[in-house]
């Protein structure tokens, strides 16, 4: 376990399974895990209305955009390299 036989490589997968057995069975660190607790810090209203638009149109129009960028580049590599003309 957690060794390849090609590349001849020993990967962290058993002392990953131990730590995750020894996390379970010692009663101490689920206790600690449930005894946590985790503040949730709001966010500021003013800031938040004052860059709403922006933040939309960064994640609507931006992921186009950069699929267009990168449909048109594509689209001229590959119209250079086939349309040569052979004389």
């Amino acid at each position: 376990m957690g060794e390849d036989p090609f590349s001849q490589m020993t990967f962290a997968n058993k002392l990953l399974l131990r730590n995750m057995v020894k996390y379970l069975v010692d009663p101490e660190g689920i206790i600690a895990s449930r005894t946590r607790t985790f503040q949730i810090r709001p966010l500021n209203k003013v800031k938040v209305a004052q860059q709403k638009t922006f933040w939309q149109l960064i994640n609507v129009v931006a992921p186009v955009v950069i699929l267009l960028l990168i449909g048109a580049i594509v689209w001229w590599i590959r119209h250079q390299k086939y349309s040569k003309k052979i004389n």
